[in-house]
């Protein structure tokens, strides 16, 4: 909110906005990076949110932000964008990190619990992502920070387990929601328009 930016600007905090949607109208004065603005040469103009937040990362503290590629790859396949390019490789990079036994983090192994064998892109897309996105759904959205920043593996696996819970109580209100449009649709015989 260019607002907010501004009044932060005149408490004196240096601001880096970091964006992979299309720039609005009215930009704020201060770094701003984002691949699809007018002016930005950078090659790859797909990259997600986490995929730009990543390579600012990389720009500060180098190498050491790969660690973090397996947030990235989430976050490029949770946002649905094309596995090409960047993206293919940071999905890539990732997922050797959640294939990894001695580099997955516990909020992730219990998230998807024991059965898993391998971990693939559509892991991320239909197993965890939904888990991490319902808390929020849900009105907690902050779990999801709660569980990856936790260090006690007791707590990770609580709140693991709520984020399993949040899913479980987002699918049954998605279901509700589903049976009622279709009870609408019957009957005020909606079926029978070319658009509903």
């Amino acid at each position: 909110d260019y607002q907010v930016i501004e009044e932060l600007k005149s408490m004196g905090i240096e601001i880096i906005v970091t964006d992979h949607h299309e720039a609005p109208e009215i930009l704020p004065n201060c770094i701003r990076i984002d691949p699809k603005m007018s002016e930005c040469s950078y090659p790859f103009k797909g990259l997600s949110g986490a995929g730009i937040a990543y390579k600012l990362g990389y720009a500060l503290i180098g190498e050491k932000a790969d660690d973090y590629l397996d947030f990235v790859a989430l976050a490029t396949v949770a946002d649905s964008m094309e596995l090409i390019d960047e993206n293919r490789d940071i999905v890539y990079e990732g997922l050797k990190i959640f294939n990894s036994p001695t580099k997955l983090r516990l909020a992730f192994k219990y998230l998807l619990g024991e059965n898993v064998k391998e971990i693939t892109a559509q892991t991320l897309a239909y197993q965890i992502a939904p888990k991490i996105n319902a808390g929020g759904r849900m009105g907690d959205a902050n779990c999801a920070l709660r569980l990856f920043t936790q260090t006690n593996p007791n707590t990770i696996f609580d709140l693991a387990v709520k984020r399993n819970e949040y899913n479980i109580q987002r699918q049954n209100e998605c279901d509700k929601i589903y049976q009622q449009a279709r009870q609408k649709k019957q009957k005020h015989s909606l079926h029978k328009k070319h658009v509903i």
